[in-house]
């Protein structure tokens, strides 16, 4: 008896041990397919952004010990940069070459992480009474088309994808615990993450929120926490130039407030009919998290996904441009997707084959056969299998086998129109590199700006500098806050690109009046739809 509980025990072991080598190795199987879609073809495919341009520049000043943009110095909130980002940027920069090709490998990381962090995470939260549910949710995020998107562009929006993680993964212990230390624990992650991009902010409303859930103390501790990181970065600002530092907290902060109250409520229901319209997996997520089938974690993912993406609609156009700033929920989206799957696919089943089986009953009773039985059964389950498989996982395959395409010959993307070709843009940089000294100065977009070999400075820039209007940049910058003169006169190259043609001339009247002037000026050189001008007052010089 005792010889075979011993074998009963080792064999029960064994089982256990292969199930978690399975295991192992499914999430090996789905790390791998997020990683090659996410690294392959990296360097050149989507097209340069201007926002990735702006991240390098940032963080080649940082390595070399300036606290610089292109022409603004001083400081870069500004321009919305918060410093955690460029920060661990400059770190990597240190070891790999300097350039958006080294980001995009920084963010892809992130996102291969993140697909990683996600089966640990849920499994943990809800392996007992949903065993798939980890996997399936980091399958989808493996191969969600705008999770790829985001990770292969250099945002540092994709640093707060794992950390949303990990908040989720916090707040759930806190929640089944009703330990202070996992509440403060997620309060640290938010408050790290707002120094990264303010975006993180929109979360803090939700964890005081679950924190008043259980105590009002821990509530008020965890505020502390989050507001933490952001007053020691300010307070350094303000140690370092109060003046500057100032003047970029009210331009940054006080134009948030700008949209009266009454009138965000449209602005969220436009929001929000966007994303649905452009974006199915949207909606397959939002119903997915209502039908999550704990309680607890229902509640959780519903106050965590509806709370920053509400605070975002307010103010912002999410849509098109503004996809990025929700990118972060991404992880979100995925544990969506995979509820809805999980809980719908038995219905979709249980519809099918008794659709088929009222079908068959009615089909013998026609026919008139009754000895068939045993034909009918296994031809049921056939043609219901293979009808689940068209109805719920060939969507998916297709999106999978889409993926793998657009990584070989490009990404299609709704920003097309506003990328930078990387073959063309390596050419201008090259031509006007073999030109120029550092005295000279060069107009570009951010996306190719931060690689010239001089002063250089973008075409908003050039414009606030004389106190003209722009997107981005107030009209009253204190002078001392330029690095150096950018208007266009002082330019000897201008370099022209889909940002500027396809963004800036057709939102920025001044923009477009300097164009007009520009395209005066001798074209000494093209790439595809870049233009590279020289200004003519400069060859005379």
């Amino acid at each position: 008896m005792i010889n075979f509980n011993k074998k009963l025990k080792s064999f029960n072991e064994f089982l256990i041990s292969k199930q978690q080598i399975s295991k192992l190795l499914f999430w090996i199987g789905i790390l791998f397919i997020s990683s090659y879609l996410r690294f392959a073809n990296l360097a050149e495919n989507p097209g340069w952004y201007s926002d990735e341009g702006t991240m390098v520049e940032i963080a080649k000043n940082l390595l070399e010990g300036r606290i610089q943009y292109l022409v603004i110095n001083q400081s870069t909130l500004l321009v919305a940069k918060m410093p955690l980002f460029p920060a661990l940027l400059a770190g990597v920069f240190s070891f790999f070459e300097p350039g958006i090709t080294t980001l995009r490998y920084v963010t892809a990381s992130l996102g291969v992480i993140t697909t990683g962090m996600l089966y640990w995470v849920v499994n943990d939260i809800s392996g007992r009474e949903n065993p798939y549910l980890g996997f399936t949710t980091a399958f989808l995020y493996a191969i969600y088309p705008q999770a790829i998107l985001f990770s292969r562009l250099g945002f540092s929006y994709n640093l707060l994808s794992p950390l949303i993680v990990g908040i989720l993964w916090f707040l759930w212990k806190y929640l089944d615990s009703s330990r202070k230390k996992w509440i403060l624990l997620a309060s640290l992650l938010v408050g790290v993450g707002s120094i990264s991009d303010l975006m993180m902010i929109t979360l803090a409303p939700a964890i005081v929120l679950i924190a008043l859930s259980k105590s009002w103390k821990d509530a008020l501790s965890a505020i502390g926490i989050i507001i933490l990181p952001f007053l020691v970065y300010s307070a350094s600002m303000l140690s370092i130039n109060r003046e500057a530092f100032s003047f970029d907290f009210r331009f940054t902060f006080f134009r948030l407030g700008e949209i009266p109250l009454i009138a965000q409520y449209p602005i969220i229901i436009m929001n929000f009919a966007a994303i649905i319209f452009k974006n199915y997996w949207w909606n397959l997520a939002v119903i997915g998290l209502f039908l999550l089938n704990q309680r607890r974690f229902r509640a959780l993912m519903l106050v965590i996904f509806f709370t920053p993406l509400i605070l975002l609609a307010r103010t912002t156009l999410l849509a098109d441009l503004g996809f990025y700033y929700i990118s972060p929920l991404f992880p979100l989206i995925a544990i969506g997707s995979a509820s809805l799957l999980i809980v719908g696919i038995p219905h979709v089943l249980t519809i099918i084959r008794q659709g088929l089986e009222s079908f068959v009953d009615n089909l013998k009773g026609m026919l008139k056969i009754r000895k068939l039985e045993t034909v009918w059964s296994p031809l049921i389950f056939i043609i219901s299998s293979l009808l689940l498989f068209i109805i719920v996982f060939s969507p998916f395959i297709i999106t999978l086998s889409l993926d793998v395409e657009q990584t070989q010959t490009g990404l299609k993307t709704e920003i097309d129109s506003i990328l930078v070709d990387v073959h063309d843009a390596k050419k201008v940089i090259t031509f006007v590199n073999e030109r120029v000294n550092e005295n000279d100065l060069v107009l570009a977009s951010p996306a190719i700006a931060w690689a010239f070999n001089s002063k250089s400075a973008d075409f908003q820039m050039a414009v606030a500098y004389g106190g003209g209007e722009t997107k981005h940049f107030p009209n009253d910058i204190p002078s001392d806050r330029f690095e150096f003169n950018p208007e266009l006169s002082n330019a000897t190259y201008v370099v022209i690109d889909p940002v500027w043609r396809n963004w800036a001339k057709p939102n920025i009247p001044e923009v477009e009046n300097m164009v007009q002037k520009i395209e005066k000026w001798p074209k000494v050189y093209y790439s595809g739809q870049i233009d590279v001008y020289e200004n003519p007052a400069k060859v005379k010089q």
